[in-house]
């Protein structure tokens, strides 16, 4: 895996995303009375997106979506070099899966995008663990339950990291399926 270590200046950025984003969302919500880890979390999602761009040699500044409202289109960014929509998913070192949340799969058929990146830090440095286009993800997929191994929320379906793919098989799947 290629790793990337971003810039302070990147991480402030990302951090003062977040906090404009979870600071507009919090006004008058008292789910949020502490919007601090929300804050953190996202800023972390965002830094994914932004260490995803430096290790695909894109400028974040251009393709990473900085809009407060709405802050999502339904992708993270548009890749130029794959030609894709890509949704990131930004987890900590220790963590294996590419996940989508089991309260929001019916939002899943709206959200348009054609791949998911799997990204994997430990907060200062980045890894693209790996890719998997939408439709193969929805084949394969598997779904979390009560008792099983993998940790998830019930309902979560999910994907280990190991049957990821690499960029090339990703740009092969493209110039097979996209043309």
């Amino acid at each position: 895996m290629d790793t990337i270590t971003l810039s302070r200046d990147w991480l402030d950025r990302c951090q003062d995303y977040s906090r404009s984003t979870i600071g507009r969302l919090s006004l008058g919500n008292p789910i949020l009375n502490d919007p601090q880890p929300f804050i953190d979390k996202l800023a972390l999602l965002k830094a994914g997106e932004v260490a995803y761009a430096h290790l695909r040699g894109l400028n974040p500044h251009d393709v990473v979506t900085w809009a407060i409202n709405p802050p999502d289109r339904g992708y993270d960014l548009f890749d130029d070099g794959l030609g894709l929509r890509m949704r990131m998913h930004t987890i900590s070192v220790g963590e294996q899966h590419l996940q989508w949340d089991g309260r929001k799969r019916e939002l899943l058929a709206g959200k348009p995008f054609d791949a998911f990146a799997l990204i994997k830090t430990d907060g200062e440095h980045f890894d693209i663990a790996g890719f998997m286009p939408r439709a193969v993800f929805l084949l394969l997929k598997h779904q979390a339950y009560i008792g099983d191994h993998s940790g998830l929320r019930p309902g979560t379906w999910y994907m280990h990291q190991d049957k990821l793919q690499p960029i090339q098989a990703l740009t092969i799947y493209i110039r097979d399926h996209h043309q």
